[in-house]
């Protein structure tokens, strides 16, 4: 399966170089280990926090772990402010453009990456799927996903790029209006609207981080726009996650576990009708977290439509 990736790669090694245009800075500086450290510290405290509060509940030890990670995360933003050469540039978000296009890549990556791991797990562990069945009723959503990506620069030919993304977003909701039905068909076709309209945003964010920067700074511009693709979609699966995992702890009786998966489990050792009773209820508590996570997603995207049509300013 990973092997299909080789081929594409393999051009663009070589295409690449001879086709990309490329910007150096001949006073780069050397990469900060202590800003690395404190910046993966701060993220792996908090999303470990974030995971363990909605399993566990508030509780002394994730409030601890959560306080640590944003005294690291203050830690990291201060020694940011005084680096000649920073990991992050900060000064970067005095740009409206800038904050608006990032803020738009990693939140819109954060409700792709929770709908995708969402909705995998509805259709196996809901709707009873197997791993290729739920792969198989995945592939409109990567249809249309390509679509997006490749159609958003003939969409920039016609509108600035702050209008096509909040039309992307736009486009977004009513693709989680309906994956909030619940049903094979609706989130199927649900998500395939949404991948759709935040793929359009996704493919432009790019260009725009990279392009609002300083000629300089572009290469931080772009690192800081990888680094908000991997927050975005770490995040996006672990709140995502800890919504559904909360809502599912408090409809479920206690032997149903802490997970879908442990409630299926844990039905096998039942007599059949006791086990069919504790999995329709475990069932139904998932699909409720689901649908209160794709009601919170739908919230975010109103709000990023409303950033980019207010603060991303492009010719």
């Amino acid at each position: 399966m990973f092997l299909i990736g080789v081929p594409p790669l393999i051009v663009l090694l070589v295409a690449g170089p001879i086709l990309l245009p490329e910007f150096r800075n001949v006073r780069a500086g050397r990469v900060d280990l202590l800003s690395v450290a404190l910046s993966t510290g701060a993220i792996v405290t908090v999303v470990y926090a974030i995971k363990e509060t909605a399993k566990s509940g508030p509780h002394l030890g994730s409030l601890g772990i959560a306080l640590v990670g944003v005294v690291l995360g203050w830690v990291f933003a201060r020694r940011q402010l005084v680096l000649a050469d920073p990991l992050i540039d900060l000064r970067l978000f005095r740009r409206a453009t800038f904050s608006a296009s990032l803020g738009a890549q990693m939140f819109g990556l954060f409700v792709l990456a929770a709908m995708q791991f969402l909705t995998v797990q509805y259709f196996q562990l809901v709707l009873g799927m197997s791993p290729l069945e739920a792969g198989l009723w995945m592939l409109p959503m990567m249809v249309t996903g390509i679509i997006g990506t490749l159609g958003a620069p003939w969409v920039v030919r016609h509108l600035r790029s702050g209008t096509a993304m909040t039309l992307g977003f736009a486009a977004a909701v009513p693709g989680l209006a309906l994956m909030a039905i619940a049903g094979r068909l609706p989130v199927v076709i649900g998500l395939a609207i949404v991948s759709l309209g935040i793929q359009v945003v996704l493919a432009l964010t790019y260009d725009v981080v990279v392009s609002s920067a300083p000629p300089e700074r572009a290469g931080v511009a772009s690192g800081m726009g990888e680094t908000g693709t991997e927050l975005g979609i770490a995040l996006g699966i672990a709140i995502g996650g800890s919504i559904v995992t909360a809502v599912y702890r408090a409809g479920v009786p206690e032997s149903a576990g802490d997970t879908l998966g442990g409630a299926v489990a844990a039905a096998e050792q039942l007599p059949g009708p006791v086990a069919q009773e504790l999995l329709s209820v475990a069932r139904d508590a998932y699909t409720n977290g689901v649908q209160l996570a794709v009601v919170v997603s739908a919230a975010i995207v109103v709000l990023l439509g409303v950033a980019t049509a207010t603060l991303v300013r492009t010719d």
